[in-house]
């Protein structure tokens, strides 16, 4: 059975990007780390909250990442 294939390119106009002033900042201090690190966490709980997220395969991929860096401790 033929499966349709969803085109990523359509879905990367509309995603939410990055602001450019948290990836070209460097952190000077741990409070410039936590500050940066809450405007990408935000930008992430932005794509994940998304209805056309696959959340089911996200959450299997995240579940095998934890697995790996667990066998790895």
């Amino acid at each position: 059975m033929p499966f349709a294939q969803p085109t990523l390119s359509d879905a990367s106009d509309t995603l939410p990007r990055m602001p450019p002033w948290v990836t070209s900042a460097r952190a000077q201090t741990l409070e410039d780390v936590a500050f940066l690190s809450g405007a990408a966490l935000a930008t992430l709980h932005l794509v994940v909250e998304r209805a056309d997220v696959p959340h089911d395969l996200l959450r299997n991929r995240l579940s095998l990442t934890a697995s790996e860096a667990c066998v790895r401790l």
